[in-house]
């Protein structure tokens, strides 16, 4: 049984679940680019990010703050460089740089009120 009151299930089986689910629903999406690329970047933030984290837990808050957006861009990249450069024959490394600047905007763009 997956989901059980009285325990934790590991999130790699959570995620497989997942896929194995959609899967089902849809066999084919196994081969659509967005399929890989989605579990690919989940897999690579659940696997590496956890591993990172030690590395940044006695440094001041700017620092964690900075390194936690600088591993996770980098985990997710990561992990779909492989998918990126098979399907679509280029990779980005300047979304490494963007992304400290786009996470916390849009972060910050969520957080205004909307009229």
């Amino acid at each position: 049984m997956l989901f059980s009151r009285n325990r934790r299930t590991p999130p790699l089986a959570l995620l497989a679940t997942v896929a194995l689910g959609l899967l089902l629903i849809s066999p084919l999406s196994l081969f659509e680019p967005s399929f890989q690329l989605s579990f690919a970047g989940v897999l690579g933030l659940m696997v590496w990010l956890p591993r990172w984290q030690g590395c940044l837990a006695q440094r001041p808050s700017w620092l964690r703050i900075t390194g936690m957006m600088l591993f996770t861009t980098l985990a997710a990249s990561l992990a779909t460089a492989p998918l990126a450069l098979w399907h679509f024959h280029q990779i980005a490394p300047a979304g490494l740089v963007t992304n400290l600047v786009a996470i916390p905007w849009s972060h910050g763009e969520r957080s205004l009120p909307h009229s």
